[in-house]
């Protein structure tokens, strides 16, 4: 069976491991887990396709005053700061 075609099972069995149904859900964790012993599919090449990797941005100093400032107001409400 094609790799592409045993990841997409997979995943289908996966989705129905998460049924309501318990025995239903037990049996589709078991396939699931079989496919991926029997294939040598490791749980990161399952959705590896669907996510792409994002950048890391640069937090904009408005962002960085912010959290600056409201970190400065939880610890003054802990603090007596008399000038």
């Amino acid at each position: 069976m094609e790799r592409a075609k045993v990841v997409e099972r997979i995943r289908k069995c996966m989705a129905l491991a998460r049924s309501s149904n318990e025995h239903e859900a037990a049996v589709a964790m078991r396939q699931a887990r079989s496919l991926m012993a029997q294939y040598r599919i490791f749980p990161n090449e399952l959705y590896a396709s669907v996510c792409e990797p994002v950048a890391p941005t640069q937090p904009t100093m408005d962002h960085r005053q912010r959290v600056w400032e409201s970190s400065f107001v939880g610890l003054s409400e802990h603090v007596d700061l008399r000038c």
